[in-house]
């Protein structure tokens, strides 16, 4: 790795930690591992990817999340890792329709994780699959009353399966876990629980506990996802990211089959609220610097 990939991470860094709807989670979270965690991951061989964020108006899941997971499946794939996804019955649908966009069915899996037999399933999973890495984006966590909540305080785990013990399961645990979120209530997020307490509102009810590893907060976590593929892209010195355009292609298509915005809850090819043209400004910075990089042969490994 040269010292200026490293620097190009920490600009997309900087660009994806900007706080569009003000949950003041980003702005005062004290540090971010997307080098090291995408570091593991261009030497890891079997990656399980978790999302799926449900809206409980809607029982559906919403935009923000898978399109960022399939970004990172996608520059994984790229890399000839072995990936699966992993969510509910709430936004399977959602992640499948965006497999297909990215041509990704005839070879990776989503294993769907019920509410009824959590526990057992997540344990088989593990077993079966034997990861070496563990990368949840968006996907709600467990707070210290053993709930889960939505940003408004919502409970969700009366509906929504808790998958933490993926990243805490109750046997030794082999691989490395990663976590991208956007409000401190997902999954991994809890080493930053005292700045999401004492800072986001609703923070010391919906502030998760689970830990991981490495933790990538991001305003959007959508922007997690390509923040990873693209210091992916830096690292191993492949352009990995899709081809502009496709983004609002995936979101469209997920929206057909009953994606919501996570915050105004309707069916909108919109994330978290936020326009999409600002949405989407910020994975074109992220793309210019990643393209930049490699054309002047600054990034990647010489």
């Amino acid at each position: 790795m040269t010292t200026k990939s490293a620097q190009h991470i920490h600009s997309i860094e900087g660009l994806i930690q900007q706080d569009p709807g003000d949950r003041h989670f980003t702005s005062v979270v004290n540090h971010s591992n997307l080098l090291e965690s995408a570091s593991h991951l261009l030497h890891n061989h079997r990656i399980l990817i978790v999302t799926g964020f449900c809206v409980l108006d809607t029982m559906t899941g919403e935009t923000d999340g898978p399109p960022g997971a399939l970004v990172l499946g996608h520059a994984l794939n790229a890399l000839g890792k072995e990936i699966a996804y992993v969510t509910d019955q709430y936004s399977y649908a959602i992640l499948q329709q965006g497999m297909r966009q990215y041509d990704l069915t005839s070879h990776k899996t989503i294993a769907t994780i019920t509410k009824k037999n959590t526990d057992a399933e997540i344990t088989h999973l593990l077993k079966q699959f034997n990861p070496d890495h563990i990368v949840s984006i968006e996907r709600p966590g467990m707070a210290s009353d053993g709930n889960t909540y939505s940003m408004r305080g919502e409970k969700l785990n009366h509906v929504v399966p808790q998958l933490d013990m993926m990243f805490h399961p109750p046997f030794e645990r082999s691989y490395i876990t990663t976590a991208v979120g956007d409000g401190g209530n997902e999954m991994g997020l809890g080493s930053f629980y005292d700045e999401i307490t004492q800072s986001v509102p609703l923070g010391e009810l919906i502030a998760t506990t689970t830990t991981a590893d490495y933790a990538i907060p991001a305003g959007i976590s959508n922007w997690g996802g390509y923040a990873m593929a693209a210091a992916l892209s830096l690292l191993s010195g492949e352009y990995l990211l899709p081809p502009m355009g496709t983004e609002k292609e995936v979101v469209t298509a997920m929206i057909d089959v009953g994606a919501v915005d996570g915050c105004t809850k309707r069916s909108e090819v919109s994330v978290d609220g936020i326009d999409f043209d600002l949405y989407i400004h910020v994975i074109q910075q992220i793309s210019q610097i990643v393209d930049n990089a490699l054309h002047h042969n600054e990034g990647g490994l010489v």
